[in-house]
């Protein structure tokens, strides 16, 4: 009698559905109860019908019952895609429409990844993945401005390479002409020099002289315009007599002048004074006394006259020789992009004339514009602004007709005050003129402590010197290592962990920053030791996925200047490993902290596997995290106690100590 095949075929397949669905739910379970991913769900309209615990976390931040909310509550859709998104989902789950920022955490990006359910009785239904995607979102982004840094740098290794050509030209040309001249002269001498006259050998020698000369400051422009090229000359303003500085000048062109029968007027004032860096001042006059020599007639002019405005000292040289043609000027002065050099002309315009001055390294832009008729002698005008107000070195070059005027504007005084002298908030008007740009940034964060704006400023622009003159200072004026660390450095990371959460900042100045507060802490830990001892230990840990681990060093710094033996584990350590631990070290106190709000359940994972082998260890708890809740999960725990801040820490060890 023979076996029904069809039978037996749907047999074994009810028999395989049976397995697969008996799998699949396993898996599912085990999904559901994921500590990665969250699962919802949700009826076509975007309202939660069920969800998972790790749901709740990653749309509220904390455990809850959301269900009959509406996913909207919580996702950030002003394109309204949401509703699109669940009963019509694309098939890449990687597609950017898929991702949302949160509500709740407006730094924070989510991955909803929607499917169709088809069982009957759940249509229109749609089974919702969620994934918390910011860390990869922040990687992606400073991937990108790591491959935007490369493509700068590239550029500006092409800039560099075509300064270098221009370099090269720029000494070919202008050098070969001098070295001619001086050679000329040189073989007249030797040749001539006992068939000529003493008159004629006096001004041969006096022709020599004023080549080699105009020789050693070409040099020395030269040498200057490549070094603010690569960005290696440094700017030392400070307060300078300017009459004293002009006849130190005067004195180096004074027998180039004199070889022109042109005669030098100087009207500066016996008690005028400037703030500007002496070496690019002496420069800059330099090549503008030189140029009105050089381009005015014999038995000419120049004048040298001073004025003051706006708290500027504006002096000006003035000369009587021909004009410069606009179409000349601006690239005088102010030289265009990099490019390859362009071929040697007849006539070549002064394009050297004051390097130094208009490609200084404090100059960053630069404008120019025609003002009158060519005719009349080209009046020009080119402005090279600062880069800030403390290196205000402005040249003006302006050419009515004759005479042909050229213009230095410096500030009389410093309008911005160094750090190390700063003495009233008066006066700072900006963060800006503390240490940098990223000051701005924190505008209207800050007290009115002087002192906690300076260090603040440091730590953002990562000057780990200043950092640890300002700390130093504040130990030294009397104040405790626990003021220290709750009212400087912990306040300090907190605004720098603001500020990242706003995005005025990137990953990496948190980074620094960090890193400078922690370098800070090891520079101290020595002098903060207690010599008295006592018989009581804490182990001290962050939970496990939390990597920031300053605030609980500095938790384990304070037990340590109360005596107690403490052993700090750090950032990121297993509960596994941290249980064992305590196993072996049999501490007072168990010292936990949480930084980011999402770790919570890594926290209350930790405090039940530590409570199930320990029962009565007390454990404290604390951190930035829980400015944002989470009390009520520590809360049901007994033994186990939240502080707030560090004088909560100081208050309880000195209670502690009192009681024994």
């Amino acid at each position: 009698m023979g076996m029904d095949t069809s039978t037996a075929h749907t047999d074994i397949d009810k028999e395989l559905e049976t397995a697969g669905l008996k799998a699949f739910k396993k898996i599912f379970e085990k999904a559901w109860q994921s500590r990665t991913i969250g699962l919802i769900i949700a009826s076509g309209k975007g309202e939660i019908i069920k969800h998972s615990p790790k749901a709740a976390m990653i749309l509220t931040g904390k455990s809850g019952n959301l269900n009959g909310h509406h996913l909207s509550n919580y996702l950030s859709d002003p394109e309204s895609r949401l509703k699109q998104l669940i009963n019509h989902p694309p098939e890449d789950i990687d597609d950017s429409s898929v991702t949302f920022p949160s509500k709740v955490f407006p730094k924070h990006i989510i991955r909803l990844v929607p499917e169709i359910i088809s069982a009957p009785e759940l249509q229109n239904h749609s089974l919702l993945i969620l994934q918390n995607i910011t860390d990869e979102t922040i990687i992606i982004r400073e991937f990108q401005k790591m491959e935007q840094s490369l493509k700068d740098t590239n550029l500006e290794f092409k800039e560099i390479n075509a300064q270098k050509d221009k370099f090269l030209y720029i000494i070919a040309h202008d050098l070969r002409g001098p070295l001619n001249n001086l050679m000329g002269f040189l073989e007249i001498l030797s040749t001539q020099f006992e068939n000529n006259s003493p008159q004629e050998n006096k001004q041969l020698i006096q022709l020599l002289g004023s080549n080699a000369h105009s020789m050693y400051e070409l040099v020395e422009n030269l040498l200057n315009w490549a070094l603010s090229q690569s960005g290696k000359m440094k700017h030392y303003p400070s307060r300078l007599p300017l009459q004293k500085l002009i006849k130190r000048v005067l004195n180096q062109i004074n027998p180039v002048a004199g070889s022109k029968n042109i005669r030098i007027h100087s009207h500066i004032p016996e008690d005028a004074t400037v703030f500007a860096d002496e070496i690019m001042l002496i420069t800059i006059l330099r090549n503008l006394l030189s140029n009105a020599i050089k381009f005015s007639p014999p038995g000419s002019e120049v004048i040298i006259s001073h004025a003051l405005k706006d708290k500027e000292a504006i002096i000006t040289v003035t000369d009587f020789g021909t004009g410069i043609a606009p179409d000349v000027l601006p690239a005088s002065f102010c030289p265009p992009a990099p490019s390859p050099p362009p071929a040697p002309t007849a006539n070549p315009a002064p394009a050297s004339a004051c390097p130094s001055a208009t490609n200084s390294p404090k100059c960053k832009t630069a404008t120019s514009g025609s003002k009158a008729n060519p005719a009349r002698g080209a009046p020009s005008m080119c402005h090279c602004q600062p880069a800030t107000p403390d290196s205000c070195l402005s040249i003006s070059i302006s050419a009515q007709g004759k005479p042909l005027e050229a213009s230095v504007r410096i500030p009389v005084h410093p309008s911005i005050t160094p750090i190390d002298r700063i003495n009233n908030l008066g006066q700072i008007s900006s963060y800006k003129q503390l240490v940098g740009n990223k000051l701005l940034l924190i505008k209207n964060k800050l007290s009115d402590n002087l002192e906690y704006r300076i260090f603040l400023a440091a730590l953002l622009e990562g000057d780990r010197v200043t950092c640890s003159q300002k700390v130093n200072d504040f130990l030294n004026s009397g104040h405790t290592i626990n003021q220290l660390y709750e009212g400087v450095l912990k306040r300090a990371l907190y605004e720098v962990g603001e500020l990242w959460e706003e995005g005025k900042i990137s990953v990496a100045t948190e980074h620094l920053a960090s890193a400078i507060v922690e370098s800070l802490l090891n520079m101290l830990y020595l002098s903060i030791i207690s010599d008295k001892k006592i018989n009581k230990t804490v182990v001290v840990s962050c939970v496990e996925n939390e990597l920031h681990q300053i605030g609980i060093k500095m938790v384990s710094d304070v037990f340590e200047i109360h005596g107690w033996n403490a052993y700090f584990l750090g950032a990121n350590t297993p509960t596994k490993e941290l249980v064992d631990f305590v196993k072996t070290t049999n501490p007072t106190i168990l010292a936990l902290s949480l930084s980011l709000y999402f770790h919570l359940p890594e926290l209350e994972s930790m405090i039940q596997s530590i409570r199930k082998e320990f029962p009565e260890l007390l454990i404290l708890v604390g951190g930035q995290a829980f400015r944002h809740g989470g009390k009520d999960v520590i809360n049901k725990y007994d033994r186990v106690i939240l502080g707030d801040n560090l004088d909560f820490l100081e208050s309880f060890l000195k209670n502690t100590d009192e009681n024994g």
